[in-house]
């Protein structure tokens, strides 16, 4: 059972810009991006749910070489990744995410989001209940900077390292006004407001 409705595509200074405004992406599979996949391009994807995706990278979403994501009243839940990026992969693009949630997504590294040599925001975001190897909640491989305001990263799972966060070399969080509690791993760093997270 699924759709793509109320969308378009437009083309603005030779770069294709899509919207997807109150659809259903539902049990599709590809080696990258399951639900969606974003070369180069810009999307704004809205009130829409991107579920029960399968890929190699990127089950839910993948944006890659200097694509840009807007993500708002959106969820992404329950997309299944071989290796990165269950939920979201942003490679090289930027992405903004709004009153979203991402839930119930795994993969090998970054079980909700993860990023290479990119820029990402969550604004009122959540991102719980996710499932990984190493980086559950979000995956930051390097050279990428996230900016959190007003989320949530909260019950995610990693077998190994950051069930909330996995941040490796090169990269940076600023959590403003955000919670990083209830996730679990076996290595990382846990107190009050940040829990099972992992620095590198």
């Amino acid at each position: 059972d699924y759709a793509v409705t109320n969308s378009e595509a437009q083309i603005s200074d030779g770069v294709v810009v899509v919207y997807l405004d109150g659809s259903n992406i539902t049990d599709n599979a590809a080696d990258e991006g399951g639900g969606v996949y974003v070369l180069g391009s810009a999307v704004t994807i809205t009130s829409t749910s991107i579920r029960y995706n399968k890929a190699v990278r990127g089950a839910g979403c993948a944006a890659v070489e200097k694509s840009v994501i807007q993500l708002d009243g959106s969820n992404v839940m329950n997309n299944i990744a071989e290796q990165e990026g269950g939920g979201l992969l942003v490679f090289g693009s930027t992405m903004d995410m709004v009153d979203s949630l991402v839930s119930g997504n795994e993969a090998e590294t970054g079980g909700g989001l993860v990023c290479l040599n990119a820029g990402t925001s969550a604004t009122n975001g959540t991102i719980q209940g996710n499932r990984a190897y190493s980086g559950a909640g979000v995956s930051l491989l390097g050279y990428c900077s996230l900016f959190s305001s007003e989320s949530k990263i909260h019950e995610n799972v990693a077998e190994n390292q950051g069930g909330g966060f996995a941040i490796l070399t090169g990269s940076s969080v600023v959590l403003d006004d955000s919670t990083v509690e209830e996730n679990t791993a076996s290595e990382g760093i846990a107190h009050d407001t940040l829990q099972g997270c992992a620095f590198k």
